[in-house]
């Protein structure tokens, strides 16, 4: 979860187009993603906070 937040956060409108694999639903919702980099890059933050509580407990 770390790593995936990391490059979600680094690269938040190239990483949602490398992860999309053909079915509609899930692209639809990776393009979404791509367009909307400030919502993208939140919940990277969001994604890599939870990774670092899980990593400690």
């Amino acid at each position: 979860m770390l790593v995936d937040g990391a490059l979600s956060f680094a690269s938040p409108t190239e990483y949602p187009r490398r992860l999309q694999f053909g079915n509609a639903l899930i692209d639809d919702i990776l393009d979404f993603l791509a367009d909307n980099p400030v919502l993208t890059r939140r919940l990277a933050v969001g994604e890599m906070i939870i990774g670092m509580w899980l990593a400690v407990r």
